[in-house]
């Protein structure tokens, strides 16, 4: 694509972008840069087009019982 091309087509290359996909501009015929979304979306793009809302409970403090699981040594026996 061209730098033109580019400037002409700029929000549906933003959208291209958010959705994970690469865009090469080229000068001439050889590649010159790179439109990419943020790494925000890079998670989404891991896991394919899959989305998936995190549920405010996963941020709240975890129990005291599970926070010992997880300081116990790894060579301990389970209690």
């Amino acid at each position: 694509m061209s730098p033109k091309e580019a400037e002409d087509q700029f929000e549906a290359l933003l959208a291209a972008a958010e959705r994970g996909e690469d865009v090469v501009i080229e000068r001439g015929g050889e590649p010159v840069a790179r439109l990419v979304g943020l790494a925000v979306n890079a998670r989404l793009k891991a896991l394919g087009s899959i989305r998936f809302r995190i549920p405010d409970s996963f941020f709240e403090p975890m129990p005291e019982s599970m926070l010992d699981e997880f300081e116990r040594p790894l060579l301990d026996k389970p209690t």
